[in-house]
């Protein structure tokens, strides 16, 4: 990068996360989110709250509370985040795809996928949460494989759904499905 682009990205920084400001019920609320999330973008060698904190002139103890009891209404951002992908990613060739960060990812390449179907509901809490055997939901599985392996992907699927004894028999019928695509 070049030293002005490099200057620039502060500015695209804070117009991305104007974006979110509604979210937020204090404006110091707003002003700690754009402090935690310049430590994590900064060079510090450690990034965890005490660093941050020091770095911006600020008590750690601050940015503590900022993660551990600020009020923002995680829906909205949820649904101004996916506004924004949809906005910003729509193309007819386009793949959604979670990076589940529960998982630690080493190196640059997709280590797995994990197969997974739904009913297509906006859930409100994890307890919602669906994982239905692939092909039983709304989700165009047999595109969404063509177009993984059109990447060139070659790692590990895991499949994700409740243990359902009437659908076990199917499980080699599935994987010789997914095989396939």
């Amino acid at each position: 990068m070049q030293v002005q682009q490099i200057k620039t990205m502060g500015r695209e920084l804070t117009r991305f996360l104007n974006q979110f400001d509604d979210t937020f019920v204090r404006s110091d609320t707003r002003a700690r989110l754009r402090t935690y999330l310049r430590g994590q973008l900064s060079d510090l060698p450690r990034k965890s709250i005490e660093p941050m904190a020091l770095a911006a002139g600020i008590p750690p103890r601050t940015l503590q509370c900022f993660l551990a009891t600020a009020q923002w209404d995680e829906h909205h951002m949820r649904d101004r985040t996916q506004q924004i992908v949809a906005r910003e990613h729509a193309d007819a060739r386009a793949i959604g795809t979670v990076d589940d960060t529960g998982h630690p990812k080493k190196g640059r390449h997709t280590a797995g996928v994990h197969v997974t179907d739904n009913h297509g509901r906006v859930r409100d809490t994890s307890d919602d949460d669906e994982h239905l055997f692939p092909f039983r939901g709304v989700i165009p599985r047999e595109e969404v494989f063509r177009k993984i392996r059109a990447t060139g992907f070659d790692g590990a699927v895991t499949i994700e759904c409740p243990f359902d004894a009437e659908l076990f028999p199917q499980f080699e019928q599935l994987v010789l499905q997914i095989d396939s695509f």
